[in-house]
């Protein structure tokens, strides 16, 4: 439901939680101004508990120096009565989220057939209401978030008379939201002439026609760093190709369903660092090639560190890890390319275009994440010895032997993190011997191993080939006993396992969370 830098807490799927962090901030006033992030889930308004706007209007006015908030119900609303109270937001507050209120919440889904709310907002004195909340945010405000607000006069023709509140703005971020072409100039006017809007994400943007987001985009320019795009209509898809000349500096980009297609590589920007690409579902045999070529030594792809490629389903990395690491010793690894963490889900690529991309990239990557792609991780991680951290996801072709393969040769020395879903086969007995076994050189397998997840419903994804060490209670057991011996941290869906009684605890809460 809730977390912060400063206060951790697991509990996404517990409103009752807020009430328990509104107790601790109350009894101990040295803990408010140490948050500086607080995020709110749609779970904790909605489930019956005794949480609810006016909760979180209480733990945000106890959190003075708060640099990021994200909630899916508008702070500070008119009571029911009609009162609205004070508004409080923090004069530190640089990210934040524009939401509706919690009866707007309540009645998302009654759109007039203009895809309009059915009861307008629109001000006097020509500022969207929904937008007015804004001016009791600081000036100073550089991130703002726009999702899922529905409002008629956010598709007004005309731009208000007033001036949009926010002059310098560098994140802009509209999700499922629909506005008119003429709204969008408007917000984002003052922060390009000014230089300093430079990561933009629209996702599932209606309203506004092709031409005005074009327009927006080559007008920012090298300004442009990071841009996250995924269009709402079929006719919307060709616009990245059509701006990418225009985006001479980007560093960041993400492309959902329909932005992207596989000729898209040779147009990318050579200061490109991450990417993050939605493949045409309809491919039936992914053509990799051109990919490979601009990862290769003449390609424009160069400077990329990070690439994730999926279709259908996303699987996002795990909360708070790096992204790229590079402080292991090359060992003479080829120079080229700079990549350090690929990504992969639901891709069915063309045959024998797996083997030329990890054997170019391999060698070189920190992080790898395979899930239900059409080759063996035991065949691919043949050509990743430096790997940091691995993620094995529903992909059903790791071999039984595959820790043996993974341990060959000092392949997993350098091993900090081991994901493991449990469809993916990977046996217990061979997980817990691979634990238990020493090696020579090293001392032990998996010498630098320093967390290990396990992912899935428990015991609902087990494998029959693998049910017998999996269901059996006291190798599980013996499991939680071997990674307290070795300081492995042991979680299970994000829930850290410290003993054997968390083991189960964490598989009820999970189903919990599910149904």
């Amino acid at each position: 439901m809730l977390a912060s830098h400063h206060l951790p807490a697991h509990c996404h799927y517990d409103p009752a939680a807020g009430q328990s962090l509104l107790r601790a901030l109350r009894s101990n006033r040295d803990l408010g101004p140490r948050v500086r992030s607080l995020t709110f889930h749609l779970s904790a308004f909605t489930e019956p508990a005794t949480f609810s706007d006016l909760t979180s209007d209480d733990i945000l006015r106890l959190c003075p120096n708060l640099l990021s908030l994200e909630t899916p119900v508008a702070n500070f609303a008119p009571l029911a009565d009609g009162r609205a109270p004070a508004a409080n937001y923090p004069s530190s507050l640089r990210q934040f989220r524009l939401a509706p209120t919690m009866n707007e919440v309540e009645g998302y889904e009654s759109m007039d057939e203009d895809g309009g709310s059915q009861s307008s907002d629109a001000t006097s004195d020509g500022l969207p209401g929904v937008l007015k909340r804004l001016e009791d945010v600081p000036a100073e405000l550089r991130g703002l978030k726009m999702e899922r607000i529905s409002n008629r006069s956010l598709l007004q023709s005309e731009a208000p008379s007033n001036e949009f509140p926010l002059e310098e703005l560098r994140r802009f971020e509209i999700v499922f939201t629909n506005m008119s072409g003429e709204m969008l100039e408007w917000m984002t006017k003052k922060s390009v002439a000014a230089g300093t809007l430079s990561e933009l994400k629209l996702w599932c943007m209606g309203g506004v026609p092709p031409t005005n987001i074009q327009a927006l985009l080559v007008t920012i320019g090298a300004n442009l760093h990071s841009f996250e795009y995924k269009p709402q209509s079929k006719d919307m898809g060709a616009l990245i190709k059509q701006v990418l000349p225009h985006l001479p500096a980007l560093r960041h980009l993400t492309l959902g369903a329909g932005g992207s297609d596989h000729h898209i590589y040779p147009l990318l920007p050579t200061t490109l660092e991450s990417l993050c690409i939605a493949l045409p579902s309809h491919h039936g045999a992914a053509n990799l090639d051109p990919l490979i070529l601009a990862l290769g030594p003449v390609g424009n792809l160069q400077s990329l560190r990070r690439l994730e490629l999926y279709s259908q389903i996303y699987f996002p990395a795990p909360e708070g890890l790096v992204e790229y690491i590079d402080d292991v010793d090359s060992r003479g690894f080829a120079p080229l390319p700079s990549l350090r963490e690929v990504r992969l889900s639901h891709i069915h690529a063309q045959e024998g275009h797996w083997a030329r991309f990890f054997a170019l990239v391999g060698p070189n990557l920190r992080a790898l994440s395979l899930h239900h792609i059409n080759d063996s991780s035991s065949n691919i991680i043949t050509h990743c010895p430096a790997l940091r951290r691995l993620e094995l996801g529903v992909a059903g072709y790791a071999a039984p032997n595959f820790l043996n393969l993974l341990t060959n040769n000092g392949r997993a020395d350098h091993l900090h993190l081991l994901r493991i879903h449990f469809i993916s086969q990977i046996p217990l007995t061979s997980l817990l011997a691979t634990l238990r076994l020493n090696n020579p050189s090293s001392g032990k397998l998996l010498p630098s191993l320093l967390s290990l997840h396990l992912t899935g419903v428990f015991p609902d994804n087990i494998p029959i080939s693998t049910a017998e060490g999996w269901c059996d209670g006291r190798k599980v057991d013996e499991l939680v006993r071997v990674c307290e011996e070795r300081n492995v941290e042991l979680a299970l869906n994000g829930w850290r396992i410290a003993s054997l009684g968390d083991l189960w605890g964490a598989a009820v809460k999970f189903a919990m969370a599910r149904s």
